[in-house]
């Protein structure tokens, strides 16, 4: 499946960390309750559901109503999902919701139409850019009825602070969630990108936040002009990369590869597959399984100096490299496919309509759409061996997305030393296991080579494993492929009653904050309050 922008657990090519389960219950089930002790009036809050399948159970009133999904409603990169109707979080409160299991499912909370906004209605897919539509939050859940796996994520947009924990009875098994109330994680969100007036700041029309749009909407939903675009581009980081690597003489010391340090071909880390039934034998068996490893080097190479539309000039990225495939029945047969290239094109700045190619790669974090071009001969070999689905949509878009999710994170060209290592010579393999909790601001202490956005979610989330570690940061996702870093998605098992979502605090939604907000890292200046990055 291509980026989705928020729905992150859904991702199903064979390289992504994925969490999707049949519909059919394994007789378990868990209950779903939403905490809204925060909030004064509970009256107006809802919960749409969208997915590729449900079996849950909503008890209205003794008269059980099985939560079906109208075909299609719903396109989520590329995909359709069906939708339910609104329920009202008092509701399934006061008459229960069981969930048996469900696979690839979204609920939007809504926080109501009071002030004249229309609620999220059935069959419909909330726009971040509307003005009209109330404020939303969402949470993904993929479950079996034993085991599954779910997240909170403001990779899209955000729109309130929430909680979500697995409970065995009174039992919290583990949680992931915002750490600020909705209104100052808003000033954080807005302060990282130039303020309240951005346009990525949703508003009312009363002086109230509505929502923050993330960066992965912008370069392809916004076309034809940059100026509407208030998110950086990479460029200032290509530069830095280039210049640091012999002006893109010398290939960056972060190898792309997904097998472990000094393992074997087809060792730890290699992905398992199955050979296509026309496979040449000339290089591997057919409709075998194999295992296959991946190793690319990247260059990067300046395409345009520096100018007015492009002040750190444009910069492309050259992969090259090769894979193993190896016989899982007899490791001792392993056929190489060298020769393979990707190549990322830079942005195009200039004139009335600019290709923001390098920018769209890597803020949307998918090769599709960012002219991404590729070497033929290695790569249709592949194709012929393993398919069409498994090359093109899992293993070009996991190397590409090897280097997109690094350099978002900052950890590429990173000096930042962990246990003797700098983190700009640790393979991708190594960066995953790592440096997950120094990706972004703590990778970069001296630049903001990273995703803002990102950055911001990632500093103001928490979570904590069922049975493992409590991270203090990296709880909900901020960027697609976060899910590399292993700390963003917790599971249930047999033992869960209950999956709550809690709706933390609103605090103060307006614009301009109250006094107690000051510490925020805002500025008065000329009577008009600022927002300044706040810098880490």
């Amino acid at each position: 499946m291509k980026n989705q922008g928020s729905m992150k657990i859904l991702q199903t090519f064979l390289f992504s960390i994925t969490l999707a389960f049949g519909a059919s219950p394994l007789g378990a089930s868990m209950s779903l309750t939403f905490d809204t002790s925060n909030f004064s009036d509970t009256s107006d809050l809802w919960v749409t559901f969208a997915g590729a399948s449900s079996d849950m159970v909503y008890d209205s009133g003794g008269s059980n109503e099985s939560i079906n999904f109208s075909s299609g409603s719903i396109d989520i990169g590329g995909t359709s999902y069906g939708t339910s109707k609104a329920y009202r979080l008092d509701d399934i409160n006061a008459n229960g919701l069981t969930v048996n299991s469900t696979t690839s499912l979204i609920g939007y909370i809504s926080y109501g139409g009071k002030s004249g906004l229309s609620q999220l209605a059935p069959g419909t897919q909330p726009s971040p850019f509307s003005t009209t539509t109330s404020r939303y939050s969402n949470f993904e859940l993929s479950y079996n009825g034993t085991a599954g796996g779910a997240d909170l994520t403001n990779i899209t947009a955000y729109g309130g602070s929430l909680k979500l924990a697995f409970l065995n009875g009174a039992t919290e098994q583990g949680y992931v969630a915002n750490t600020l109330n909705t209104g100052d994680m808003f000033r954080e969100l807005a302060a990282a990108f130039g303020g309240v007036s951005s346009s990525a700041i949703v508003t009312d029309g009363n002086g109230k936040f509505l929502r923050a749009i993330g960066p992965n909407k912008f370069p392809a939903s916004v076309s034809g002009s940059m100026a509407q675009n208030p998110y950086p581009s990479f460029n200032g980081y290509l530069k830095n990369l280039y210049q640091n690597s012999g002006n893109g003489t010398q290939f960056l010391g972060t190898k792309l590869t997904n097998l472990a340090p000094d393992a074997d071909p087809g060792g730890n880390g290699a992905t398992g597959t199955k050979s296509t039934s026309g496979a040449d034998t000339n290089r591997v068996a057919q409709s075998t399984g194999f295992n296959l490893d991946y190793h690319f080097q990247a260059k990067v190479e300046q395409v345009e100096g520096e100018s007015g539309s492009a002040p750190d000039g444009t910069y492309k990225v050259v992969f090259t490299g090769y894979v193993n495939a190896t016989n899982q029945s007899n490791p001792s047969e392993t056929y190489k496919y060298e020769g393979l290239e990707i190549v990322v094109n830079a942005d195009e700045p200039g004139g009335s309509d600019p290709n923001l190619y390098m920018t769209n790669f890597l803020y949307l974090e998918t090769i599709d759409g960012a002219d991404v071009s590729v070497s033929a001969s290695g790569w249709q070999d592949l194709v012929t061996d393993f398919g069409e689905g498994f090359t093109e949509g899992g293993l070009k878009l996991k190397v590409a997305g090897d280097f997109a999710q690094a350099i978002l994170s900052g950890l590429v060209g990173s000096d930042v030393e962990i246990n003797g290592k700098v983190i700009g010579e640790m393979s991708s393999y190594e960066l995953w296991e790592k440096a997950a909790l120094y990706a972004y601001g703590p990778a970069q202490p001296d630049d903001e080579f990273y995703s803002l956005w990102a950055q911001v979610v990632a500093e103001n989330s928490e979570v904590q494993i069922p049975g493992g570690a409590f991270y203090d940061r990296l709880g909900v996702y901020g960027s697609p492929y976060d899910d590399r870093f292993g700390t963003n998605t917790i599971s249930p098992n047999g033992d869960t009653t209950e999956m709550r979502i809690t709706l933390l605090p609103d605090g103060s939604l307006s614009l301009v904050p109250e006094p107690d907000s000051w510490a925020l890292g805002l500025g008065l200046f000329a009577g008009v309050f600022v927002l300044v990055r706040r810098r880490r």
